[in-house]
């Protein structure tokens, strides 16, 4: 997904993060997954969907970081 990334493949990165999210046997490698994917739904600017991701990170594991991170990110472009 790394490589997606750099290369500013997002949807490729993104699809990559799913299927390796899927494949997470621990609740907090799930959680990183899915925090990297709210952050690419957020650069899209579906802030909806970056939201549920970062707030579905949480729940797996509540001191992932870069949801935490991204949930704040997300709430300030709502307004919130």
């Amino acid at each position: 997904a790394a490589v997606y990334w750099d290369r500013g493949w997002r949807e490729d990165a993104a699809a990559q993060l799913t299927d390796a999210a899927q494949r997470a046997t621990e609740p907090a490698e799930r959680a990183a997954y899915l925090a990297q994917y709210g952050r690419i739904a957020w650069e899209r600017g579906d802030f909806a969907e970056a939201l549920r991701y970062d707030e579905a990170a949480l729940r797996l594991d509540g001191g992932q970081r870069e949801a935490l991170a991204g949930r704040a990110r997300t709430l300030a472009s709502l307004g919130r």
